[in-house]
């Protein structure tokens, strides 16, 4: 006989938010990616051609990233729910600070909008942290309303690479957790997710 608890609403939102989260997530960010690449079939764009989309799982995600970003040319936008580093020589957090210090230093603009609770003082205080160290070497770092909180875990590398998913950057999420993030490499996708991180207050 079919178990009934399981059709609650109480059930379903955790079947969504803690086993389906990373399908949906790569579905989600897919059916956003196929009328960017419709369009560009339509009109006849080899670019589409270039298109691309990773699976980035677990520990596979920080080291694509920190090549990307000393890959760096332009521009390195970013959101983030926390970024927790600190001083251990193996923190992957702080290897990404390091990292976007140097691009800072080479001429790449990088903004970084962080979120700021109105509950979660030991979030906040990570997040301030890193806000003052990357401060000092001129990196704009802002953070959001209180009204409404950034969940978002992403960033985009000169308007073209995206990288979207569950990492948030910790240790833990980094190097131990089970995390899903895809990258994308669409111009088009990277131009609508710069555009809606500028937008977050």
């Amino acid at each position: 006989m079919k178990d009934e608890r399981w059709c609650s609403p109480k059930k379903r939102r955790l079947i969504q938010a803690f086993i389906l989260q990373p399908s949906a997530l790569i579905l989600c960010v897919l059916a956003l990616l196929s009328p960017v690449l419709a369009d560009q079939n339509a009109t006849g764009n080899k670019s589409q051609s270039n298109s691309q989309v990773t699976l980035l799982p677990n520990e596979h995600y920080f080291p694509v990233l920190i090549d990307h970003i000393r890959s760096a040319r332009h521009s390195i936008d970013m959101a983030m729910y926390i970024f927790k580093t600190n001083k251990w020589k193996n923190n992957r957090p702080s290897q990404l600070a390091t990292e976007l210090i140097s691009a800072r230093k080479r001429g790449v603009s990088v903004q970084i909008i962080l979120e700021k609770s109105d509950y979660n003082n030991s979030l906040n205080e990570e997040n301030e942290r890193l806000a003052t160290w990357l401060g000092k070497h001129k990196i704009n770092v802002r953070f959001d309303s209180l009204k409404k909180t950034t969940h978002t875990k992403m960033v985009i590398i000169d308007q073209r690479f995206c990288f979207v998913g569950s990492h948030n950057f910790t240790q833990s999420a980094l190097a131990y957790n089970h995390e899903m993030s895809l990258l994308l490499d669409n111009r088009a996708m990277a131009k609508e997710l710069s555009a809606y991180i500028a937008d977050i207050k």
